[in-house]
């Protein structure tokens, strides 16, 4: 789960039918205490108090999910790229925490991950 506070380039856009959302990991404190690093392409992720409904917008009680599109940068603001898949403004979706959730496995595409 990561938290919208976190997020880099593309916050305040005002459509998600293109374009992705980066996870800002250029500080190592935040990182440790997020768990963040290690992102694989095709993972899924949730993103709290973030609603893609209209635009990607910072909102509490929010959750949106995505899928890792592109890996990080040295540009700062941006990191790995989420590419969002669903959104609720209310909260309605709750995460399963899984380590593992990437659409490869679920897709039975590859047997190790």
């Amino acid at each position: 789960m990561i938290r919208a506070a976190i997020i880099g380039s593309e916050l305040g856009i005002s459509h998600v039918a293109s374009g992705d959302y980066d996870i800002t990991i250029f500080c190592e404190t935040t990182c440790e205490e997020y768990g963040l690093g290690g992102f694989r392409f095709r993972d899924l992720v949730a993103i709290e108090d973030s609603d893609h409904s209209y635009g990607r917008i910072y909102s509490r009680g929010a959750l949106s999910v995505g899928i890792v599109t592109h890996s990080d940068c040295v540009t700062m603001g941006h990191g790995p790229g989420v590419t969002t898949l669903f959104t609720s403004k209310t909260g309605a979706i709750k995460p399963l925490l899984n380590p593992g959730a990437n659409i490869a496995m679920f897709m039975k595409l590859r047997d190790d991950l």
